[in-house]
């Protein structure tokens, strides 16, 4: 049966289905849910495809279906390539560029969200030229450009292919993302990729990179990377010393939200006398203990990191310990720092492997914050030698008395908290201070429990919901938390913040 047969079989069967009934536009939302949906299941899992069809599936279905696909250009403009090593082929490599080509033409002139998970064999290096060329054509519409070129040998065709059709712009580039961990080679022999080629992206304004910091700058201090550092208002995913943030941060000053920013120890730098103050809204640091060190090494770097910094209009804090057996003791100038934030709002802590943080340090630090609206507490599993969880000092029931208007008085304008993962505390005085706080009108609005299934049984929490209702969002979770109410609707909160929204 031809397409043409068989679309008019599907118009027949369906003349009388509600669906039918639905206006075009209304179709149209449809369609570009499913096409979003569709490019982030491929890329939560191994495809055999080396695309998602979204909008090609859609226009399958009836002769109508057909023509709002081919007049809606924004439906093909989610390009998700995935070429994995070992599968790449002479075919594989020349249907990607089929289907690249195709969504690129039917998108028109839409900006275009494109996103390359690439793992080429030696053997198909210079054989994927024409894929990069074919790429290459549309860069004036790229919008959002995520890549993942695993070993640097993709990137290089297409600076190529960009090299043979002078001029060429990047005046659409609003995000870069290269999700890698690897090394990132910033200048090598032959086809050595060059970051040069969005150093001209006028309007770019996110970036993610995840490169270390031996790359990030020369021997001398000096950035090797060559962006529009002035211009970015979001940075993430680098590996840096205190003193190469500063750094950084003053080539950065329109940065309003720093992610997944990885600080390491460095004892041959002298941070300087003087801090840094900057307007950044939004800060996710990570210190991690590498298993051997000295609790002294990153106790250093953790005093060093807040010690160089005042950021006054800071909205949001998250940090992240790994393998921090005792935290850091000089939390001195960490309390100093969040002293000078009378803008913070949201703070989230999370404790990973053996990290521990004592009931009255975290007490310490949240008696400092009397604006605080949002709070997160998240901790892993702590297992001996022997693999028995151990207990968990820090969310005591001291914690919840202390959250009570009546015995603490802690946190007064709290509207969400969240604890998740393994954190110990009493159901019945968790539901006796969500009580206190409604009568002195200070009630939460939000309550995030997200346990471990040997926490707590859930019949416990009944006295809970009774209180919040649908404000209570309790579930059982696995070992390794994630962070829940910082990390909801991060793209409204970026834009918020943007705006210098602090609600």
């Amino acid at each position: 049966m031809s397409t043409s047969e068989r679309l008019n079989k599907a118009d027949d069967t369906a003349s009388t289905s509600p669906i039918q009934k639905v206006p075009d536009d209304v179709l149209v939302e449809l369609f570009l849910a499913y096409v979003v949906l569709c490019s982030e299941n491929f890329r939560l899992r191994k495809n055999s495809d080396t695309m998602p069809k979204g909008p090609i599936h859609l226009g399958g279905v009836c002769q109508r279906w057909r023509a709002i696909t081919l007049s809606t250009p924004s439906l093909w403009a989610y390009i998700f390539i995935e070429l994995r090593s070992g599968t790449v082929s002479p075919f594989r490599v020349a249907n990607a560029r089929s289907l690249l080509d195709l969504f690129q033409a039917r998108s028109g002139a839409c900006p275009l969200t494109i996103n390359i998970k690439i793992e080429l064999d030696y053997s198909w290096g210079i054989s994927s030229q024409p894929l990069a060329d074919t790429l290459a054509a549309s860069v004036e519409r790229w919008r959002h450009f995520v890549i993942d070129d695993y070993d640097f040998r993709f990137m290089p065709l297409v600076e190529m292919a960009l090299r043979k059709r002078q001029p060429w712009s990047m005046s659409m580039l609003e995000t870069l993302c290269l999700p890698t961990t690897a090394f990132w080679p910033i200048q090598s022999e032959g086809l050595g990729l060059s970051l040069e080629l969005f150093s001209i992206a006028p309007n770019l304004r996110q970036v993610t990179l995840f490169v270390a910091s031996r790359v990030l700058f020369t021997s001398t201090g000096g950035l090797q990377i060559q962006l529009p550092w002035h211009q970015l208002e979001q940075l993430g995913g680098i590996q840096v010393t205190a003193h190469e943030l500063m750094l950084l941060l003053r080539q950065c000053p329109k940065l309003i939200q720093c992610h997944k920013i990885s600080i390491i120890e460095d004892d041959s730098v002298t941070m300087p006398e003087d801090y840094l103050r900057h307007p950044l809204r939004s800060l996710d640091v990570y210190f991690q203990w590498q298993y051997g060190d000295e609790p002294q090494i990153m106790s250093s770097a953790f005093a060093q990191f807040f010690q160089s910094f005042q950021m006054p209009e800071l909205l949001d804090l998250r940090l992240h310990f790994r393998n921090a057996g005792g935290l850091p003791a000089k939390l001195s100038a960490f309390r100093v720092f969040l002293e000078s934030i009378v803008s913070l709002r949201r703070l989230a802590l999370r404790l990973e492997g053996e990290s521990v943080l004592p009931y009255e340090d975290l007490h310490s630090i949240l008696a400092t914050l009397p604006n605080l609206t949002g709070f997160e507490f998240s901790q892993e599993h702590r297992r001996d030698r022997r693999k028995h969880i151990r207990p968990n000092p820090t969310c005591s029931p001291h914690m919840i008395r202390a959250l009570s208007p009546i015995t603490g008085g802690l946190l007064p304008k709290l509207r969400t908290l969240s604890l998740l993962g393994r954190v110990e505390f009493n159901c019945q005085e968790l539901a006796e201070m969500l009580h206190a706080r409604v009568a002195a009108n200070a009630a939460l609005e939000q309550l995030h429990l997200h346990y471990d299934s040997d926490s707590v049984g859930p019949k416990e929490f009944e006295p809970i919901r009774d209180i919040l209702g649908a404000r209570a969002d309790i579930k059982v979770v696995d070992s390794k938390p994630a962070i829940r109410c910082l990390s909801k609707g991060s793209k409204n909160a970026a834009a918020r913040l943007s705006k210098g929204d602090s609600s």
